[in-house]
């Protein structure tokens, strides 16, 4: 983990020019993956203080913040598939730790077979 915070840390602290092409394809994956239509356009500003500046010119027409919305969809996307993978693995270990060919199963199963008449034996072995 060292080493992907340091990795950011240095992202956060860079001042080299944004690869804005791919930042924009990132932004618009991320608004897919949350089922959000990308923004119509994406405005960028040179400094923090440029976007509180622009931030406060904003209009109906640019739309609203969809940022928790975004985020939220995306928490839940991902809390949804990691459930679905863990509740299959929880079922599976169930199903190994109920496995049919244990003792106890083959246990019954065997005074079954001897508590049934002879004639019969054949159609059970075939059933078992």
């Amino acid at each position: 983990m060292g080493d992907y915070r340091a990795r950011w840390r240095a992202i956060r602290r860079s001042t080299a020019p944004a690869d804005r092409d791919t930042a924009e394809q990132g932004v618009r994956l991320a608004y897919e993956a949350a089922g959000l239509e990308p923004p119509a356009r994406i405005v960028w500003c040179d400094s923090p203080l440029a976007l509180s500046g622009l931030a406060g010119r904003m209009s109906q027409g640019d739309g609203g913040n969809v940022r928790f919305r975004l985020l939220d969809r995306l928490r839940r996307r991902i809390a949804s598939q990691v459930e679905a993978r863990v509740h299959r693995k929880v079922l599976a270990a169930v199903d190994s730790a109920v496995n049919p060919a244990d003792l106890l199963v083959a246990a019954a199963a065997d005074a079954v077979i001897r508590s049934v008449p002879e004639q019969n034996l054949s159609m059970l072995g075939q059933l078992r």
